[in-house]
């Protein structure tokens, strides 16, 4: 009698023990399925970055050209107009004048001509300097965005 209860709890044990098996190997395909989708994820999401990344760069590239543009032709348009205005003065001036007061004028104009060149000047590098701090702006995002890529 006690030869068979010990006969009957091996057979039990031995089930137990395949059971046991079985669930661990399905716990190990579960693990490693979950590790394939978490690859598969971790995968997606940088493509997904990277495309988010590439996106951001080229909008702001086009932010930068439009101002750039924008600034050009706003500085060229404003101080070229003042500058064929001086022109005509000086040409409607220099036929109604004698010489002596063509030459007066002609200094005044010169000096009018070279402020309004100076004006030109500081507007040209003010915007010069505004283009080279969205650029390193532009620079620094780029950093950011590649710093968070590698982390």
């Amino acid at each position: 009698d006690m030869v068979s209860k010990l006969q009957r709890e091996r057979g039990r044990a031995r089930q137990s023990e395949m059971a046991l098996a079985e669930v661990k190997r399905e716990l190990i395909k579960l693990n490693q399925e979950r590790e394939e989708e978490k690859l598969f994820l971790t995968s997606k999401i940088r493509s997904e970055m990277e495309a988010d990344k590439k996106e951001a760069i080229m909008d702001a590239k086009k932010e930068i050209q439009t101002e750039k543009s924008r600034l050009e032709k706003t500085i060229g348009a404003q101080f070229q107009k003042e500058i064929e205005t001086l022109k005509t003065m000086l040409s409607k001036s220099t036929a109604e004048l004698t010489e002596m007061h063509n030459k007066d004028l002609a200094d005044k104009l010169a000096a009018q001509k070279a402020h309004y060149e100076s004006i030109l000047n500081t507007e040209s590098e003010m915007a010069r300097q505004k283009m080279e701090a969205l650029e390193m702006q532009l620079f620094e995002a780029e950093q950011v965005v590649s710093k968070k890529d590698s982390d």
